[in-house]
């Protein structure tokens, strides 16, 4: 796509991050009619068609819906009626930018550089949730498991649970901390640690295409020695800054997949399914999740597989994503996987009994589909 302004885009692209545009190639199409409010002559343009349209997510109501239109010739000068065109935006959201005062301070905040960067205040858009975490995060020292000797107490625990410790370490960096004293936060005992990336947008000038880039957004810690836990140490230790309900454990390795996505709970039944589930890292799915897995998983097959006394859980996910979906216009399904009966989650279960709910939670979709128009015969009267 080459839109119609391109500084203009490439500007509410690195301020707000993700940019819808409707109406593309399309020119914005009005009439200019004389204007006698002010006492003298001028022209007002009145418009028919707006034509190309960027919308944002608006930072003034901090609304999260795109609802922020803004014209592909706002700000450009007019040079019929010599009208800077600030007036070419709309929120569809509170309307807030209805007066001219609010119009220079999106303008200021857009170009930083521009007319009215020293003449007004510019928007402070909050930064989202989902971004860098507000205190560092620091992985314990550690080594990967694939440079642990082959009888080491962190591997066999591994193995014994039915999981491969060199893969664990090479597609998702798992390693094992010795507790020491220098350690922060202090390790008393021996822990898994498992690192949680995220993506974060690269964002590059048009024509030259975006990519991302993985970043930790947090870690968890597993004692593998339950028995001897410190009196002050739970079993399951999160890093301090890790915002669980904006990230999906497995997401760099999901996006890279085809075919449907899977959704679970927890680290472990993302291991078990592969590198095309995610998990929540709990039961309910949070707005702020849902977002990210239907702008990451556009176009796929999302299935919510969750543990096997969390189906009131799982059907409230597969509501929200599917409303989530159709808010942005994404028709592809939302499908609930049952785990098999005698199991309590996608953690216990084998490889062909993971494909087998997979594929059965596809193919119940498929024969659940409304049965075909009836086809009237017209009426022969006869004599």
């Amino acid at each position: 796509m080459k839109p119609l302004n391109p500084v203009l885009y490439n500007r509410l692209i690195q301020k707000f991050q993700f940019v819808r545009v409707v109406d593309d190639g399309r020119s914005m199409m009005g009439d200019y009619l004389p204007n006698l409010g002010f006492g003298y002559r001028k022209l007002q343009l009145v418009i028919r068609d707006w034509g190309e349209t960027y919308k944002v997510n608006c930072p003034d109501c901090n609304d999260t819906k795109f609802r922020l239109c803004i014209n592909h010739r706002w700000a450009v000068r007019d040079e019929r009626n010599r009208d800077d065109n600030l007036h070419l935006v709309k929120c569809f959201n509170e309307d807030c930018f209805n007066t001219r005062q609010k119009q220079k301070e999106l303008h200021a905040t857009v170009f930083p550089l521009g007319s009215w960067a020293n003449r007004v205040q510019p928007l402070q858009r909050p930064t989202p949730s989902y971004a860098i975490p507000d205190v560092p995060i620091v992985l314990p020292q550690g080594t990967l498991l694939t440079d642990l000797s082959p009888e080491h107490r962190a591997r066999l625990y591994l193995r014994g649970r039915g999981f491969d410790p060199d893969l664990l370490s090479r597609d998702y960096q798992v390693q094992f901390s010795e507790p020491t004293d220098e350690s922060r936060p202090r390790l008393y005992e021996g822990r898994i640690v498992v690192p949680i990336f995220a993506l974060r947008r690269i964002l590059k000038p048009v024509g030259s295409g975006n990519s991302t880039e993985e970043w930790l957004a947090g870690w968890q810690a597993r004692s593998i020695d339950d028995e001897q836990l410190h009196e002050s140490s739970p079993k399951y230790m999160t890093a301090t800054g890790t915002k669980k309900t904006a990230l999906l454990y497995g997401l760099p390795q999901a996006v890279k997949t085809t075919g449907p996505a899977v959704i679970v709970e927890g680290i472990t039944d993302a291991w078990r399914v592969g590198p095309r589930a995610v998990a929540m890292l709990g039961k309910n799915i949070s707005t702020e999740q849902c977002k990210l897995a239907v702008r990451r998983f556009r176009g796929r097959t999302i299935v919510v597989w969750l543990d096997a006394d969390a189906s009131e859980d799982a059907k409230q996910t597969q509501d929200r994503l599917r409303e989530s979906r159709f808010e942005v216009g994404d028709g592809a399904r939302v499908l609930l996987a049952t785990t098999p009966e005698g199991r309590g989650d996608p953690g216990d279960c084998q490889p062909e009994e993971i494909r087998m709910v997979i594929e059965r939670a596809i193919g119940k979709a498929v024969t659940m589909k409304a049965p075909a128009p009836q086809v009237l015969r017209p009426r022969v009267q006869r004599r």
